[in-house]
């Protein structure tokens, strides 16, 4: 429970487009309590205790900026539109009827 409860302070510390003063100490702590557990340090965990704060003090930001959930979303939005332009990629309509579609979009999301 306390490494789920540090591993929380960590996500709100700096997986957030907000950096906390201090999530260094966060993820501090959150190694800390995690290697008490006595279990191996898979390569997520590794990213966690090392590559999330060098990325963070290289950027000065949270990792939220980085997200690819936002492009993920607009990809699953946009193949909505697609479906009614869909052609496959070998014909001859292919790029014309792509580029209605994102024109069909944008229109849509001004």
């Amino acid at each position: 429970v306390e490494v789920l409860h540090q591993f929380n302070l960590v996500r709100e510390s700096c997986f957030g487009q907000d950096l906390a003063f201090n999530y260094k100490s966060q993820i501090e702590q959150f190694e800390i309590a995690y290697k008490k557990l006595g279990i191996s340090v898979t390569p997520k965990i590794h990213c966690i205790f090392v590559h999330v704060p060098q990325f963070c003090d290289l950027k000065g930001v949270g990792l939220g900026f980085y997200s690819e959930q936002a492009s993920e979303s607009v990809h699953y939005d946009f193949k909505q539109t697609w479906n009614n332009y869909i052609v496959k990629e070998n014909l001859p309509d292919f790029a014309e009827n792509l580029l209605k579609a994102v024109l069909k979009y944008n229109a849509l999301h001004i």
